[in-house]
């Protein structure tokens, strides 16, 4: 079937190429034929190399039990970039060639999707199965793997790609010591799988403790309330709040949140993957004892660390909804402060506001409070009808204080009626408790006649 993806992923450049073909590398594991110290063989491959060394089994005697073709290291950056294959495209047709590799090759290693595939392809009369790999792209062990088992020679090619310097020293020091098993097709995605998902596992131990230390700053704790250094006054839970960094928690937060779900990706991918090789391991080659026992603690551990998983998503809910609480509680404090400055500005303008507007009223043309027909020396400074002028400014104080307090009392009416909060008057009367707010604690008083049996009474 004509793979109209593959052709056009082949087309592109920007796929290919990368660091000149340098920096790949093949590794072989011999069997008991061999000495023990030359069971393993690792070196370095130039690209014009390549092609030779695939070619070479067919006169070699005695034949390798485990090739591997492992990927000049790549450097990731970010979780999302693809980097391009360090070979060229003909060399990818002869490897996809030799080892008779499906179509999906090239598209399963240019993904940045966790993909678990078994493929057959029928060549000669001959049958060979295998397996594809990825583990999703991640900055560690961004592993790509296809093995597949030689029907005519029984030789296990492997092709392993995506992977960063220290984790290639990892994978080959694990195949140094397992060269008994190298006959089996398995060995390296069981060896790729386990690290990845041990890696993730440790990772979600360290958020935890990560998680811890939001905690404790924020005082959302296991055991805080039995803990005296978290028993604060409302003095001391203030300055706290203030040398809280919200903005420095925000960020945690997130990442944390994002870490946790790429963690349970990482665990399903995982839990696939294994589940997979048993599947075709049933077929192609069945696994040792070791390798089963293996498979099923490498399951415990994820289920494991997917309940802890769902444990620390929890928490860090609730520290979300803990810091956006601060956070509203600071706005909250702040908009308090000002609201008292503007009250004290407009009680300020409401003391002032009616004697001025009196004495502006009072000061036009058409006003004389001075007596007429006297002279300079016995003129009146203060008229006698200066008394009219406080009158009329008290007066208007008055009535713009009673005005104003008349306006929040209808507010607050209004507000409390949209509120339903009038239905607690209700509470009194069924049950003769009445609830009120004093001092930041909530305080309940009997209704008069009433003794505490009787409020019980059904």
């Amino acid at each position: 079937m004509f793979d109209d993806y593959d052709a056009r992923l082949q087309q592109d450049p920007r796929y290919f190429g990368r660091g000149a073909g340098s920096g790949n590398e093949i590794i072989e594991v011999y069997g008991a034929e061999i000495a023990v110290k030359k069971r393993f063989r690792e070196e370095s491959i130039a690209e014009d190399q390549i092609v030779g060394w695939l070619n070479k089994y067919n006169a070699e005697i005695p034949k390798p039990l485990l090739r591997v073709f492992v990927c000049a290291p790549e450097q990731h950056t970010s979780d999302a970039e693809v980097i391009a294959l360090p070979f060229t495209r003909a060399t990818l047709q002869a490897i996809r060639n030799k080892w008779h590799l499906p179509s999906e090759f090239l598209r399963m290693l240019l993904s940045t999707m966790p993909i678990k595939s078994k493929f057959s392809v029928i060549h000669s009369g001959a049958k060979y199965d295998g397996i594809m790999l990825r583990g999703g792209r991640s900055k560690d062990w961004n592993y790509c793997v296809t093995t597949t088992k030689c029907p005519t020679t029984g030789i296990v090619n492997c092709f392993v790609h995506g992977l960063q310097a220290n984790e290639i020293v990892h994978v080959k020091r694990c195949l140094r010591e397992s060269t008994a098993y190298a006959n089996y097709a398995m060995l390296v995605p069981i060896i790729l799988v386990e690290w990845k998902i041990h890696h993730f596992a440790v990772l979600l131990e360290r958020r935890a403790q990560y998680l811890a230390a939001v905690e404790n700053e924020t005082g959302l704790i296991h055991g805080a309330a039995d803990d005296p250094n978290y028993r604060l006054s409302p003095q001391q839970r203030m300055a706290r709040l203030e040398e809280i960094n919200f903005d420095q928690i925000t960020l945690q937060l997130t990442g944390l949140v994002g870490t946790l779900y790429f963690c349970g990706m990482t665990f399903q991918s995982g839990l696939s993957s294994l589940e997979l090789i048993e599947e075709v391991s049933k077929t192609l080659q069945a696994l040792p004892d070791c390798f089963v026992r293996r498979i099923t603690y490498l399951k415990g551990l994820i289920a494991g660390a997917e309940d802890s998983k769902k444990l620390l998503e929890a928490r860090t809910q609730a520290q979300v909804d803990t810091v956006n609480t601060l956070i509203s509680q600071r706005h909250a404090e702040a908009a308090l402060k000002e609201t008292y400055v503007m009250r004290i500005v407009a009680i300020v303008t409401l003391v002032f506001l009616p004697a001025t507007a009196v004495a502006t009223m009072f000061s036009t043309s058409f006003w004389n409070w001075m007596p007429l027909g006297q002279d300079e020396k016995n003129h009146t400074v203060v008229s006698s009808w200066v008394w009219i002028y406080f009158l009329c400014s008290i007066l208007l104080s008055l009535a713009v204080y009673f005005f104003t307090y008349w306006m929040h009392r209808r507010q607050k009416e209004s507000r409390d009626k949209k509120l339903g909060w009038k239905k607690r008057a209700s509470v009194v009367r069924t049950t003769g408790v009445a609830v009120s707010w004093k001092g930041g604690r909530l305080l309940s008083k009997r209704a008069s006649g009433q003794s505490g049996a009787d409020l019980f009474q059904v």
